[in-house]
């Protein structure tokens, strides 16, 4: 009975340290993600205002 428990214990205890390896590996997915997300804003706000610029330029 103690080697069976033991044997499940270890066992468990490898299938939480494979989740938390998953875990942290989507974890840092997303925070790429979302800084790569937060930069092509940024880029896309630029790009209009230079639209709206040359809008204005080419009325003039």
């Amino acid at each position: 009975v103690k080697e069976n428990h033991a044997s499940e214990t270890k066992k468990l205890g490898e299938e939480v340290k494979a989740l938390g390896e998953t875990i942290t590996s989507l974890t840092q997915d997303r925070d790429a993600v979302v800084a790569t997300s937060s930069e092509l804003a940024g880029g896309k706000a630029a790009l209009e205002e230079e639209v709206e610029e040359l809008k204005k330029s080419v009325a003039i």
